[in-house]
């Protein structure tokens, strides 16, 4: 985040009723800490300054300082702390160790990956971290941090991993811009990052005590035929309080609700439409829905609403989009998808750049399918070339309708934010039966670009409508 230069917009100096709110919102945001520290970090009588300061990627932050160093930077009114302010108080935060060469690459602009956390004397070296949560990240020779981020994967998640992935994006590191605002100082030398043997042994009591109420159970099902009974069926209980604590009072949709949805339709669109069904709901949480999640993120129902996959799965049976059922207690099986309905015919209009694969299930002998396209052509080139379709390609009726559903959600979300959108609406029953059409061309001419009138021309001209009744037709 402060790799490049920023530019500062503000710099004040805070007054003694701010500088109370300061301290009550950094008690209130680090609840750890001490009036002791405190008055060690903000002392009476030296100067705080507050600097508003926009980053190269556009960000705004606001970044506290005093004796001309920076002590917290906020992003959104979460207050992160500075390697400088974990220097004075290196346990203010949960801290990740790794290697120097590591180190390095941080320092350079790397997120930091779950192979490159090095051991702290124990097995079990992810603490209790919270996905979301703030986060340092020091090296194995010593224990002053040299970089301060968030934790995109929570310690039980670290757990059962693989040890791949990322865990931590860096915001803020030893040597950036951030770190050099005013005046800089060096990293001191701090003792190693061993843990007490004490700590460490409350560690592994801890995640011995959650890893207790997870069981991976792997059985045959009695009641499959011969050929589905080979396949070992992973049954996922209810994941324990410990974990699921800071999720208690999700009651409404969050952005990991919008997550697991957009996976699911997107599998069912694509990976799934290649799979036989029936299909075991484990395997297709695993093989599908996981694999169908957009790059950088991680999907945990543990921070969705739903909480178990057997929850959702029986909303969208309510929904009458998928069919469902049960092979055994506690193991569901999907029967049968509905791939007509309204949620999957509005995600492919919202999301054309996502491919359906089209399961062909007639014999590959069968006679090939013959389907009428339209082609792409200069007077309405500029209407197309918005969505990537270039002069002389071939487009389908289907596709004609998600690009006019792209221009009205255009239009909608236009109105939603009280902006100006220009259109053009054509009557097109009047146009073909009651306008003389060379007149209100000749009119649309005058009023409109060449562009917008070429494709109106294009679309009127040596156009008409007929009666078909039976086997006969009008005109």
């Amino acid at each position: 985040m402060f790799k490049k230069a920023c530019r500062v917009k503000s710099n004040t100096q805070l007054k003694a009723s701010d500088r109370k709110k300061l301290k009550f919102e950094l008690t209130s945001q680090f609840p750890n800490l001490t009036e002791d520290d405190l008055n060690t970090l903000l002392p009476s009588k030296t100067p705080v300054f507050s600097l508003k300061i926009v980053t190269n990627s556009g960000e705004t932050v606001i970044i506290y300082t005093a004796q001309k160093l920076p002590l917290v930077f906020e992003i959104d009114k979460v207050m992160y702390p500075s390697v400088y302010m974990l220097w004075e108080l290196p346990n203010l935060v949960s801290t990740l160790s790794t290697n120097e060469y590591v180190a390095q690459k941080i320092t350079e602009g790397a997120d930091l990956m779950l192979p490159g956390v090095i051991a702290d004397g124990t097995n079990l070296i992810y603490g209790k971290l919270q996905r979301g949560e703030r986060c340092a990240v020091n090296s194995t020779n010593n224990r002053a941090a040299f970089a301060v981020g968030i934790a995109v994967m929570g310690s039980a998640e670290m757990h059962s991993s693989g040890n791949k992935g990322k865990c931590v994006r860096i915001l803020h590191t030893y040597g950036d811009k951030l770190w050099s605002l005013e005046r800089t100082i060096n990293k001191p030398q701090i003792d190693p990052t061993l843990k007490r043997i004490d700590e460490s042994l409350k560690i592994v009591e801890d995640v011995a005590g959650y890893t207790e109420n997870v069981r991976i159970v792997e059985e045959k099902d009695k009641c499959m035929t011969n050929t589905e009974a080979n396949i070992e069926q992973l049954v996922i209980p209810e994941v324990n309080e410990y974990c699921s604590k800071s999720h208690e009072n999700i009651s409404k949709p969050n952005s990991m609700d919008e997550l697991l949805m957009f996976s699911f339709l997107k599998s069912l669109v694509t990976s799934v439409k290649s799979v036989p069904l029936p299909l075991l709901a484990n395997v297709f949480y695993k093989v599908h829905i996981l694999e169908a999640c957009p790059p950088g993120t991680v999907l945990d129902l543990k921070d969705t609403r739903y909480k178990k996959l057997s929850n959702f799965l029986n909303e969208m049976a309510e929904n009458k989009l998928i069919v469902l059922e049960s092979v055994t207690k506690g193991v569901l099986s999907i029967s049968s998808i509905d791939y007509s309905h309204r949620i999957l015919k509005e995600f492919l209009w919202k999301h054309p750049d996502i491919k359906s694969i089209q399961h062909d299930q007639k014999n590959q002998n069968s006679s090939p399918e013959i389907s009428e396209k339209y082609t792409v052509t200069n007077a309405v080139l500029p209407l197309f070339s918005k969505f990537t379709y270039k002069k002389g390609d071939g487009v389908t009726a289907q596709d004609i309708r998600k690009q006019c559903f792209r221009v009205t959600d255009q239009i909608s979300s236009t109105l939603e934010k009280k902006e100006y959108c220009g259109g053009v609406l054509l009557a097109v029953a009047q146009a073909f039966d009651r306008v003389w059409q060379p007149g209100l061309l000749f009119k649309l001419k005058r009023i409109l670009p060449s562009t917008y009138y070429l494709i109106l021309q294009s679309y009127l001209t040596d156009r008409y409508s007929v009666v078909c009744h039976r086997d006969k037709i009008s005109g």
